[in-house]
């Protein structure tokens, strides 16, 4: 299944060699951004030239061709899989063949008469793995043997209309503290894998464990605090005091202070309203985001879990009263709560926001650590445990809509969380999922998903599954207008 991508490289005027090695980039293939291999990145002579990307390093070289197995210290030792010489050879792959990325070495080199060396790369004890061939059409197909590991290739999107580029897979830090029983060593090798992975926004609140999601994020950032698009948020009650909650001007100014110490910084990258505040003016609210906005305290500013209309109704505020405005949405997303398709993913495209969704795995319903005939242990479980009973209507549709997809994943040779995260950010609004990890272990598992590209048959049959702009748990949205949940609202 999925598409099959082609490579053509040509022989150029240069003698020099061409290599691709997982390990030692100089740029990536910018060609073919949303699929495999992942981790093949491209050096070559400054003298040669390419088609390919205008940011790609130049690939045109004299052909020969060798596929070292697992274990070979030069291309031409005795295990080579496949070796071929021309001036114009082609590699082919198809994308759910890599869907489970192994590592694997691909040198192309010059002619073995040229005495070229590479042992000092060094692509063949870290990059090299078992690579089955055939042929296809005449070219020559690599299929991998081994599970995820290595490189990852992440994508990245433009958030919304603010020219700044985030990974379509941002860091979640919900489960930082006591929410994720989390210590700092944890978020420290969570927060540096990340990075280090190519995440580059990372989502945090104040209301995330009273405080200690910010403050541990912000020991855990240190040094590298400036190659983060650092987003928090703030309404959320914070302790007893009445006023200590909402979007009026007194309180977002002593929350975003509270937010800025406890996270070591001196400004916010994204400003975000947890919940929509029906007590407070949506011109109050702009008012004060604007002037924090302009006193460099805050770059953007943006709303989470806001209905549709809510986002219009800011909107128009924003433009008639000449104050800033929101620039994002975060919603509730997964392939089981699929109705802000058809309400609010339509406005955030409408006007321009980017879009960060919140519970791509749905509280872990798709992480395939729930299934029929299992006790469900997951850590959401612990503590919403309303959410997994299976005795109620909602949950036993979850369940069932699970062991479709699980069975859909398996036959596409995906993971649940390849098929769930690869489902969100295949929607044309969304700019990235956000991931909440636990555990090195979960962000690995995560990580897997930066480069998933659905094919249309797949992203059908999801949408047999669970039919677009349907919620199998419409209730455990939030998101809900308070007139539909509270009846005095809708009487006299």
């Amino acid at each position: 299944m999925g598409d099959i991508w082609e490579i053509d490289f040509e022989a150029g005027s240069s003698g020099s060699p061409l290599s691709l090695f997982p390990q030692q980039c100089s740029s990536r293939i910018g060609a073919i951004p949303n699929d495999r291999p992942r981790s093949l990145c491209v050096s070559a002579p400054r003298s040669a030239s390419t088609g390919l990307d205008d940011r790609s390093s130049p690939i045109l070289t004299p052909a020969f061709a060798a596929f070292s197995r697992t274990g070979a210290s030069t291309p031409e030792a005795p295990n080579t899989a496949a070796a071929a010489s021309s001036s114009t050879f082609s590699f082919h792959w198809a994308s759910a063949r890599f869907a489970r990325t192994g590592r694997f070495s691909l040198l192309v080199t010059g002619p073995p008469d040229d005495g070229i060396d590479k042992r000092n790369i060094d692509p063949y004890s870290r990059s090299g793995t078992v690579i089955r061939f055939h042929r296809a059409r005449g070219s020559v197909i690599a299929e991998e043997d081994h599970p995820p590991e290595g490189t990852l290739l992440m994508q990245y999107r433009t958030l919304g209309r603010t020219g700044v580029q985030i990974s379509t897979l941002a860091l979640g830090a919900m489960n930082f503290g006591r929410i994720g029983r989390t210590g700092q060593e944890d978020v420290d090798s969570l927060v540096g894998s990340a990075l280090d992975a190519g995440i580059n926004l990372i989502d945090t609140a104040d209301a995330y464990s009273s405080g200690e999601s910010e403050e541990m994020l912000g020991k855990a950032l240190g040094h590298r605090r400036d190659d983060v698009v650092l987003a928090t948020k703030a309404t959320l009650p914070m302790g007893e005091d009445r006023n200590h909650r909402g979007s009026s001007r007194r309180w977002l100014i002593t929350a975003l202070e509270g937010s800025l110490r406890r996270l070591g910084v001196d400004h916010i990258d994204l400003y975000q309203m947890h919940r929509w505040d029906p007590n407070t003016s949506d011109e109050e609210t702009l008012s004060a985001l604007t002037d924090l906005q302009q006193a460099g305290k805050i770059r953007y500013f943006g709303s989470s879990t806001f209905p549709a209309y809510r986002i219009v109704q800011a909107q128009g505020v924003a433009h008639d009263r000449r104050l800033g405005r929101y620039v994002t949405e975060q919603p509730n997303y997964s392939i089981l709560q699929r109705g802000i398709e058809g309400h609010v993913l339509p406005v955030t495209e409408e006007h321009g926001l980017g879009v960060l969704a919140w519970s791509p795995l749905a509280s872990g319903w798709l992480s395939g650590a729930v299934r029929e005939g299992r006790e469900i242990t997951t850590s959401r479980s612990t503590f919403m445990q309303p959410r997994f009973d299976l005795t109620v209507p909602a949950n036993r549709a979850k369940l069932d809509a699970v062991e479709q997809l699980a069975k859909l994943a398996d036959d596409a040779s995906l993971t649940m969380i390849q098929l769930a995260l690869g489902f969100v950010t295949a929607h044309r609004a969304v700019t990235a999922a956000i991931i909440g990890p636990r555990t090195l272990e979960h962000l690995s598992s995560q990580l897997a998903a930066a480069d998933t590209v659905l094919s249309t048959e797949v992203l059908d049959a999801i949408d047999a599954i669970v039919p677009p702009g349907i919620d199998l748990a419409p209730a455990e949205k939030n998101d809900t207008p308070p007139a539909l949940l509270d009846p005095t609202l809708r009487r006299r």
